[in-house]
């Protein structure tokens, strides 16, 4: 019988298909992934969200269950008693299941719950505080920027570094693949915070993106057609002042925090090649 083959799921937080340089986008610096999808991976050009929101989508696909079958219409519902995941049903199978902290899937509040779905959980939070934006964006309520989520550009540490929760969160995967020597098959569960807003990127990332490249922005049509709630979330926003050189930065920003995931996944891979 052949060994269960080992399991790696990635999931950066609200990378769209557009921010992929093979999907067509210009401005977008995804080397990796690039090639990551021409010589050993399929990507989907025709992909389906089931929820717009960040949990029920994610309760959906780690379940195979469509968000309103238990429920999962809010932030704040995740997985409950009773209901199974990938994951689960992996560690029932046999499998060792290491995920990090930022799995924003199973309700951590339910004592015990969390440990039905993984064999292990890496918290992390040990390394320092990163350094924060180079600028104040945000300014008063009333200000373009106060609800815009756009920080910048981070700043570097001493050692010329921007470390954050993902880096972190990366290096406690790798580490535990090196030294994984069970004779469980093993499954990683990778949450990611980036490319979640607030916008914001360190160096060499935030330059890395040629602004001149980033493709026009569809603009809204002024909510026609569209439910209510939209019209009343742009009002409240504030940014009807933002410029569309405004939003070019913005954008950038955000293909810079891809490209940094980019640069995650190939240290993972890296990691996956060295360890054999």
């Amino acid at each position: 019988m052949s060994k269960a083959p080992n399991i790696i799921i990635f999931n950066p937080d609200q990378m769209r298909t557009d921010a992929l340089a093979h999907m067509g986008n210009p401005a977008s610096q995804t080397p990796f992934l690039n090639k990551f999808a021409k010589k050993d991976a399929v990507s989907f050009r025709n992909a389906f969200c089931q929820n717009p929101v960040c949990v029920p989508s994610r309760c959906s696909f780690m379940t195979g269950l469509y968000p309103h079958v238990h429920g999962h219409r809010t932030m704040s519902y995740l997985l409950q008693q009773g209901e199974s995941s990938i994951f689960q049903e992996l560690k029932e199978a046999g499998y060792h299941v290491w995920m990090n902290a930022r799995n924003d899937l199973v309700a951590a509040q339910v004592p015990g719950l969390l440990e039905q779905h993984t064999s292990e959980i890496y918290y992390g939070g040990e390394a320092p505080d990163a350094p924060g934006p180079v600028e104040e964006k945000r300014g008063n309520r009333g200000d373009n920027d106060y609800y815009s989520m756009y920080h910048g550009e981070l700043g570097l540490d001493e050692n010329g570094r921007n470390y954050g929760s993902d880096d972190e969160d990366v290096d406690a995967a790798i580490e535990r693949i090196k030294t994984f020597a069970g004779e469980k098959p093993l499954c990683l569960f990778v949450g990611l915070l980036n490319p979640h807003p607030p916008y914001q990127v360190e160096e060499p990332y935030y330059a890395a993106i040629d602004r001149s490249k980033v493709p026009k922005r569809i603009i809204p049509d002024g909510g026609h057609h569209k439910p209510k709630m939209e019209d009343v979330i742009r009002k409240n926003q504030g940014m009807q002042d933002y410029t569309e050189m405004d939003w070019t930065e913005l954008r950038a920003t955000y293909l810079g925090m891809c490209m940094k995931v980019d640069a995650l996944f190939k240290k993972l891979c890296d990691a996956l090649i060295e360890a054999g």
